[in-house]
């Protein structure tokens, strides 16, 4: 069996209570998706084992266009319901220690700061980005047991 590609955004979470507002960033192809492996192992987190491909580095840079275009759209939408606006907009990325998220939130940056484009709408949305990953270990994903490193279809 196939996993599933996901290939449009879900549902927004309704928004009427929360603080802030949160965006989530699935991490880019990694080598042990290649390999077709389960890589779930906490002993791997900081490591770098079954980090991006040189593709899945690209796939976090990229995604740094489509978070910019999501928060233009919120702030839009922010203006035209008349909705406070913070006095910094602080974008901080919270990622799980498996190599594989650390580095899409590193591509995620890089293509924030070293893009032209996005470093003007950056600035004209008045936004910070916070260049320092927080880990979560909260966000690693279930822990597979004796699956860990066999093939992802053991999982069926």
């Amino acid at each position: 069996m196939m996993p599933e590609i996901v290939d449009k955004m879900p549902d927004p979470v309704p928004s009427k209570n929360l603080k802030h507002k949160y965006y989530m960033l699935r991490h880019g192809q990694s080598t042990a998706n290649i390999a077709e492996i389960i890589s779930s192992s906490r002993s791997l987190a900081y490591s770098d084992k079954h980090g991006l491909t040189s593709l899945g580095y690209e796939q976090g840079k990229q995604s740094a266009n489509q978070l910019l275009d999501v928060l233009e759209q919120d702030i839009i939408q922010d203006n035209k319901e008349k909705k406070p606006r913070q006095k910094q907009n602080k974008i901080v990325f919270v990622s799980s220690p498996f190599a594989r998220g650390k580095q899409t939130a590193m591509a995620c940056i890089d293509g924030l700061m070293n893009n032209k484009d996005n470093q003007k709408k950056i600035e004209t949305m008045g936004l910070t980005i916070e260049k320092e990953i927080t880990f979560e270990h909260g966000l690693m994903e279930r822990y597979f047991g004796r699956l860990d490193d066999d093939s992802i279809y053991t999982c069926e």
